[in-house]
């Protein structure tokens, strides 16, 4: 297929997928139509910085997307995240919006037994860990029998890794691979797209379920309570590990096609 064939068929894929119910359609792809929209700005501990457009983040996420569809991903399969504030974070999400599965995001400063207790009770099928953070898994995905894939980010040592029933993949190269297009799967608005736990403060975290109809709530959230106005460039401090971080901090900018600022450190 000749490159420009290419961009033809992804522009029109972007302009039929924009009344989709799916919420990460409204996001990333609707945005992605005008190639020249910043979506994120990442500002990282080394003082380096990473700028991403909607459309890069849409192909991002679509090679993300069919990563997990080759891994049998299907709709309402809840997907775990242990990443970082790095850019494929940001890609990851949307991307297992796009297949109807739930995205269920871990706070990286969790330990290994907060960790468990999340991905055993949702059942979850997949985990994708930063390469840093496999320390906190090894000890206990022997307990996660419903794990099937760890898709590991970054380098790391197959010699070193744990013995349980999960395999372990290297997600750099099934992305590499992997292509940029993707049909996002049609949805219910009432269907889940987030696993919100609670902090587990009292007692035993609780998964609260969030529904692609959440966007109607986002954008009016965005207009009125964080009174985002044209050409605002927006950083919520929180983790997308916590509902503000990744609904405040991400969705409600994102579906009025503001940019945002993501910083690495504390």
């Amino acid at each position: 297929m000749q490159g420009r064939e290419k961009i033809e068929i992804s522009e029109r894929h972007l302009i039929n997928s924009v009344s989709s119910a799916n919420l990460a359609v409204s996001a990333v792809t609707q945005n992605a139509v005008d190639r020249s929209k910043i979506a994120l700005v990442c500002e990282g501990l080394n003082g380096s910085r990473q700028v991403y457009s909607f459309f890069e983040i849409e192909q991002f996420s679509n090679r993300i997307a069919n990563v997990l569809n080759d891994l049998n991903v299907k709709r309402s399969d809840r997907i775990f995240t242990l990443l970082n504030r790095q850019p494929t974070l940001y890609a990851a999400i949307p991307a297992i919006l796009k297949l109807g599965a739930a995205a269920a995001i871990l706070f990286t400063d969790f330990g290994a037994e907060a960790i468990r207790q999340r991905v055993e009770d949702a059942g979850a099928k997949i985990l994708l860990v930063e390469a840093e953070h496999l320390s906190k898994i090894a000890p206990i995905c022997e307990f996660l029998p419903t794990l099937e894939h760890i898709l590991v980010v970054g380098k790391f040592d197959r010699k070193n890794l744990p013995q349980c029933p999960a395999q372990f993949q290297n997600f750099d190269e099934l992305v590499k691979n992997a292509s940029a297009e993707f049909a996002p799967v049609e949805v219910s608005p009432d269907d889940t797209c987030f696993l919100i736990y609670t902090s587990g403060t009292t007692g035993l975290p609780k998964g609260v379920v969030h529904c692609h109809a959440i966007r109607e709530r986002l954008i009016d959230s965005a207009k009125s309570v964080l009174n985002l106005q044209a050409d605002d460039f927006y950083w919520c401090s929180a983790d997308a590990g916590w509902v503000t971080g990744l609904l405040y901090g991400i969705f409600a900018p994102w579906l009025l096609g503001f940019p945002i600022l993501i910083y690495e450190g504390e």
